[in-house]
């Protein structure tokens, strides 16, 4: 191959380019399109089994609406679940739902409703959600969103696996991937994209640029985007959350999927509203689920909150309020000291440039030296350049007199945190040209996604605005409070900038704060390891209470230094991992299931020698 020399940028390109061989390319490439079929059966063969409907009925069954949503959603549950929830829990005479003027409000019944035990962890937990959302015991629907993003999509994540949980309880379907099939998947990924990675970095190299447009360097290209995606359909599947079919679920779903082919030819419920649960009961309820009830769906908005669009209750009503996370004064949420100093320094730097641009253009400085046509050239270009230095000196000058004038000048506001939020830089941007132009390191080697400048957000609504601008704060303030939050703020008036910020009242609980459900695969992980542990420490055990000493004495029944026996050293250790399983902070994490294993479900442990409490005392002599 010819050298490609020159430029050592050129040089250090061509010093990696690859020079695979056709053959090995297409070995490589072969093995990763298998992987591809491999993973396709893997898929196919885990799906549910095709369900014919039954016959057109009106006979309801005795599943609930999110059960009839998996039943008839290809065993996978989708968003028309939480509404169909919702009109249920109506239906049921939990709650109330009215339209007024094209409003819709639910409200929440209290001594008149049915009892809670009735409802299944997802019911409750669509009940809990409408009741942190009520002042008095209504509120409107659109105030029902789930939080931010990442919120919304947990809660939705735990609503998904504990209707899972009901389905699998009564029958209806299991796991669509376990852990043989998770194996596998990965087993796929290594064996298929292996060979082509190997290559790509063990493989021989060119110095000619011009080498990687070879066919062989294409092949495993080629490979490896293939092994790319082997890769995300494997994260895929280890997510997943699908079900797959039992005989009775199949069964299940036949008489639903009648009932739905029902309700389509009578073709009723599209345009039905809410609020007409009053009259057409638990039938609507099955219909949203069924994905026939539009109106339903629209008017129950359980999606993801808007960042610019908010509900408060600073007034102690619901009302809709527009943040805005950028303000016409400059500087806005910067410390007045800061602005003032910046202010200063850049306003005497552009105002000499400004002086000196001036001078020129006005002919005060000697252009003898020049032709006419240059002097013309550069008095322009000066007067230019003066201008801008000019219009950035006057904006200098407002950041001093702002700075000055909120130097020492304070104000309290009090309000409720409509929105907390941290926004990074080019945000607005779509997300794929934020991935180019934040992914991989810089040239010191530091991520560039962590570098990345990130600005806090806190928009405090006083109640005499529907147009608030939130504050830029410190990370420390930020810290501080929560979305819903009734704060103090002490902050300056022109800048915005906040001092320093006292919570009033706690937030209300909200979606971020309802129980997470982990991922079957992740209980089942925990419990497996636990139980393993467990297993392992009782055989341990089990050899201990047959141990002697030289002289025949049991091994447990030693004393210490402190006059412990080893038996009573494992009893206070069991003690403490038995408390440790209780603490409140670790429930609904995958630690507390590993002590769940671990000690067992009833919550006591086996403990060393409990048949032995009434044995004497050890001996406590010298020789011990």
């Amino acid at each position: 191959m010819s050298g490609s020399g020159g430029h050592p940028v050129v040089a250090t390109i061509a010093a990696n380019v690859w020079d695979i061989q056709p053959g090995v390319g297409f070995v490589a490439l072969a093995m990763a399109v298998a992987g591809v079929a491999a993973m396709g059966l893997l898929w196919r063969s885990t799906a549910p089994q095709r369900v014919e409907p039954g016959p057109p009925s009106m006979d309801l069954g005795d599943e609930t609406p999110a059960l009839v949503d998996l039943l008839t959603g290809g065993f996978d549950v989708d968003d028309d679940a939480v509404p169909a929830t919702v009109i249920d829990l109506a239906a049921r005479r939990y709650i109330d739902i009215d339209e007024l003027g094209g409003k819709v409000t639910l409200r929440v019944r209290r001594a008149s409703a049915p009892a809670r035990d009735e409802l299944t962890p997802y019911e409750q937990r669509v009940l809990t959600h409408i009741e942190q959302h009520t002042i008095g015991d209504t509120t409107p629907a659109d105030v029902l969103t789930i939080g931010p993003e990442g919120v919304s999509e947990r809660w939705f994540k735990s609503f998904t696996r504990e209707v899972n949980q009901h389905g699998q309880s009564l029958g209806l379907c299991h796991r669509r991937f376990d852990f043989e099939h998770l194996a596998m998947a990965w087993g796929i990924v290594v064996v298929a994209a292996g060979p082509a990675w190997l290559i790509a970095n063990l493989g021989g190299r060119s110095d000619d640029p011009s080498d990687w447009g070879s066919l062989g360097n294409l092949l495993v290209g080629l490979a490896l985007l293939t092994g790319l995606a082997l890769v995300w359909l494997a994260g895929t599947i280890s997510k997943s959350n699908r079900q797959t079919s039992t005989e009775a679920g199949r069964a299940a779903a036949a008489h639903w999927l009648g009932v739905r082919d029902h309700m389509r030819s009578v073709g009723e419920f599209d345009d039905k509203p809410a609020a007409s649960v009053a009259i057409w009961d638990r039938h609507l309820a099955y219909a949203t689920a069924m994905g026939l009830a539009r109106t339903v769906q629209r008017q129950l908005p359980f999606e993801t909150e808007h960042d610019r669009k908010a509900w408060s209750r600073a007034t102690g009503e619901w009302r809709r309020v527009t943040v805005r996370y950028q303000s016409l004064v400059p500087k806005w949420g910067t410390s007045p000291g800061k602005v003032l100093f910046e202010g200063l320094l850049q306003g005497a730097i552009v105002g000499v440039v400004a002086y000196g641009a001036f001078l020129v253009s006005s002919g005060e400085v000697d252009l003898s030296d020049l032709t006419d046509e240059q002097q013309r050239w550069v008095s322009f270009g000066a007067f230019a350049i003066g201008v801008f230095a000019a219009a950035v000196f006057l904006y200098c000058v407002l950041k001093v007199v702002l700075g000055v004038s909120d130097l020492f000048a304070r104000r309290t506001i009090e309000g409720e945190v409509v929105r907390a939020r941290i926004l990074k830089r080019g945000h607005r941007l779509p997300r794929i040209v934020q991935w180019a132009m934040y992914s991989g390191n810089d040239e010191q080697g530091m991520s560039k996604e962590r570098n990345r400048r990130r600005t806090h957000h806190v928009a405090i609504d006083q109640g005499d605005d529907d147009s608030i601008v939130s504050h830029v704060v410190r990370s420390q303030i930020y810290g501080q409070v929560r979305q819903g939050m009734i704060v103090r703020a002490v902050v300056t008036p022109r800048l915005g900038y906040v001092r320093e910020v006292e919570v009033v009242a706690a937030p209300r609980r909200s979606a971020a704060s309802a129980p997470t459900m982990r991922h079957e695969l992740i209980d089942e992980a925990t419990g497996r390891a636990g139980a393993a542990i467990a297993g392992s420490m009782q055989s341990a055990m089990s050899t201990l209470e047959g141990a002697t000493d030289e002289d025949g004495r049991p091994i447990l029944d030693q004393v210490d230094e402190d006059g412990v026996t080893m038996r009573e050293r494992l009893r206070e250790s069991n003690d403490q991992i038995a408390a440790l399983r209780d603490d409140p902070r670790l429930q609904n994490t995958p630690i507390a299931g590993f002590l769940d294993a671990f000690l067992g479900a009833d919550g006591s442990p086996s403990r060393a020698g409990d048949d032995d409490d009434d044995r004497s005392p050890p001996h406590t002599d010298a020789g011990a």
